[in-house]
């Protein structure tokens, strides 16, 4: 197992620093092993950074080997900002042991009938450990 190495990143600094720039880099992103999401005290608006975020979560966590994504203070809902899809991939994958952060009801619901769902389909036995952290599983299809 790798050794941990976190990327601590202030979102609301995205914007300057990662645009263009930071996709050219999944090398670089690939090396770490939880990614924690914070916001400082730049002047920006929920709504400036939130297009950079989803389009740096797109790009970083299939490429990164993320044990967990950690939403610092829980300052937003980080999980709607992608398709219940992508973090039903993020789950499954073979290097994530789990979410510590929470879903709105309706998403929670979604991720969890679609993780049920793959579960069925595929051997899992190859997977680490998986935690589910405060999720209302109400309303989940079997």
């Amino acid at each position: 197992q790798a050794p941990e190495k976190e990327l601590i990143v202030d979102v609301a600094s995205l914007p300057r620093w990662y645009g263009d720039r930071g996709s050219r880099y999944p090398h670089f992103w690939s090396s770490f092993t939880s990614l924690s999401l914070t916001k400082g005290s730049y002047f920006s608006t929920r709504d400036d950074y939130r297009p950079t975020l989803a389009q740096f979560m797109e790009d970083v966590v299939p490429t990164a080997q993320l044990r967990r994504i950690n939403n610092v203070h829980s300052f937003f809902d980080i999980t709607s900002l992608l398709p219940a899809s992508f973090w039903v991939e993020h789950f499954l994958s073979e290097s994530c042991t789990g979410f510590d952060f929470r879903f709105g009801r309706d998403m929670a619901a979604e991720v969890a009938s679609g993780v049920i769902q793959r579960w069925k389909e595929m051997d899992p036995r190859r997977l680490p450990k998986k935690t589910f952290a405060g999720m209302s599983l109400r309303n989940v299809n079997r």
